[in-house]
């Protein structure tokens, strides 16, 4: 029966820490590009679809070159940020600025893209993670998907932490009683 406990409660962390890490990642690089200087974003409408549905979580990263094709997330002029691709690039007198276009959209955006308003290309998409990472920002959801598995993984460690020390106190009572 301890076997089937230390299996279950093995496979629980397992499962736990697999859930934690990219949630925890994600939330990280959303606020900042600190980490490997990634930055990822949850996709919030469909105008990638089918190539990065919505919910999807995109990562990031600058690049000094981007070229046609490149989907890149930005900040356009009412700083909200936009993932669309790139279909053409020009040089003016101000610098580098692209035409881009969300998959989905039968137009290009109207507004052109300089490069310094371009956070990244993407590297990485996970689909329907957002969906998941949206959920821990209600405080239900944290509690579900943060808290509650954080506790049962500190609850399993507890308890593996005072088998391990009971195990250690019967070998020294045994050691002590010269049976051992």
């Amino acid at each position: 029966m301890k076997t089937f406990f230390k299996i279950v409660r093995n496979v629980v962390q397992i499962l736990l820490l697999l859930l934690l890490i990219p949630a925890v990642f994600v939330v990280v690089t959303s606020r900042t590009e600190k980490i490997f200087n990634i930055r990822s974003m949850v996709v919030l409408t469909g105008s990638m679809e089918p190539r990065l549905p919505v919910g999807s979580v995109i990562v990031t990263r600058p690049i000094n070159i981007y070229n046609i094709g490149d989907i890149v997330s930005f900040k356009n002029d009412s700083d909200l940020t936009i993932t669309h691709r790139i279909v053409e690039g020009f040089k003016d007198e101000k610098g580098v600025l692209y035409k881009v276009k969300g998959d989905a959209n039968n137009t290009s955006d109207q507004d052109l893209v300089r490069l310094e308003q371009i956070l990244g290309k993407e590297v990485l998409t996970l689909p329907y993670i957002g969906k998941i990472i949206g959920t821990t920002k209600s405080p239900k959801g944290f509690i579900a998907l943060i808290i509650v598995p954080a506790f049962v993984f500190i609850v399993l460690e507890l308890i593996g932490i005072k088998n391990e020390l009971e195990k250690e106190y019967r070998k020294k009572m045994l050691k002590e009683l010269g049976v051992a």
